[in-house]
């Protein structure tokens, strides 16, 4: 009877283990990469603000960035974010995301023109970091990320056959710290 109980206590303990190991695998999505240089660095976490140490930007699970500078945090957790939608459809790119999948973070080297100046060519080298992510609708958003060693950019994908996107609101509230 004894050995019963203690099978059922480890059961449950186990259980226990397993669900808050899922929990946290929610709240816990993060993403990393950094310039070709190492000089800059961009977090992205699907997560709560509070989780995040952030309480203005309250307890719904969003998507937020962070950039360090030679390890310096420049750019504190911030949100991302778009609303719109397609042909009459609105749609929310901000709350109940969920994420499909991360590219591998990818080397890019691209040369342009100047018309002007000294040099007619120039280089620009970066990494790419592209995650995908669901609506509620299921819809698909892309948030495309270059992180250069002087600077960081981000741009939305949204896949589809030709359809028109209407973007009637974004989030993004950045604040760029003295470092």
């Amino acid at each position: 009877m004894q050995q019963n109980s203690l099978l059922r206590l480890y059961f449950f303990v186990l259980l226990a283990l397993c669900l808050t190991r899922t929990v946290n695998a929610r709240t816990e999505q993060r993403w990393k990469a950094s310039s070709p240089g190492g000089i800059n660095e961009i977090v992205v976490a699907l997560d709560s603000g509070k989780n995040l140490g952030n309480t203005d930007y309250g307890e719904d699970e969003r998507l937020y960035f962070k950039v360090s500078h030679h390890g310096f945090l420049v750019i504190p957790w911030s949100p991302l974010g778009v609303q719109g939608g397609l042909e009459g459809a609105n749609m929310n790119f901000v709350n109940g995301l969920d994420f499909t999948q991360a590219d591998p973070v990818q080397e890019v080297v691209e040369t342009y023109y100047i018309p002007h100046g000294k040099r007619r060519e120039d280089t620009a080298r970066s990494n790419l970091l592209v995650l995908r992510f669901a609506n509620s609708e299921e819809r698909e958003m892309h948030v495309v990320f270059k992180i250069f060693d002087d600077g960081v950019a981000f741009s939305y994908y949204f896949p589809g056959k030709g359809e028109l996107f209407t973007i009637t609101g974004m989030l993004l509230r950045a604040q760029v710290d003295e470092y």
